[in-house]
């Protein structure tokens, strides 16, 4: 039926701001099969989104031996996250930003991403510096495209579900 918007990402989320970010992620991207990061503006995001996201740009760069590496350049870091991390990672690299274990275990859920070409969840545990308990939380990732075929962003929204930074009920 034309002018009917596929689903993108997780419609039937019980978490309201995953089925608004998918809502309004699905219709920038229209008929395309990724959004295009282009097309993602701060101000149009669901407001109960924008503390708990991440924009990462997905990027290609030599190895040093010949080969290329694949890196990750982060755009955006939601408030709620900074509070909960204690850092603001904004405009720095992951591989930058973090002691080499904690990079190492990020990057796999960002290569789950890409790799899958579609939105996906993710359980994981996040141990803030701040606070000794580690908590359960939620990492939705949404792949992004300008080209249409290599995914060259990836959108996250990350929700705490217990602790101290846990998301409002």
């Amino acid at each position: 039926m034309p002018g009917t918007v596929e689903p993108y990402g997780f419609p039937e989320d019980p978490m309201p701001e995953v089925r608004a970010l998918s809502a309004h992620l699905a219709r920038i991207k229209g008929d395309r099969p990724f959004p295009r990061r282009v097309d993602i503006r701060p101000e149009e995001l669901p407001p109960s989104t924008f503390p708990r996201l991440f924009l990462v740009s997905v990027e290609q760069a030599p190895d040093g031996s010949g080969g290329m590496r694949t890196r990750y350049f982060y755009r955006i870091i939601g408030d709620r996250i900074t509070h909960a991390t204690g850092a603001n990672w904004t405009g720095r690299y992951l591989d930058e930003v973090v002691e080499r274990q904690l990079g190492e275990t990020i990057a796999p859920y960002y290569e789950e991403a890409i790799k899958a070409r579609r939105p996906i969840v993710q359980n994981y545990l996040f141990k803030s510096l701040r606070y000794k308990e580690p908590n359960p939380s939620l990492r939705y990732l949404f792949p992004l495209s300008d080209d249409g075929e290599r995914i060259d962003g990836l959108l996250g929204l990350f929700l705490i579900l217990e602790g101290p930074w846990a998301r409002e009920k």
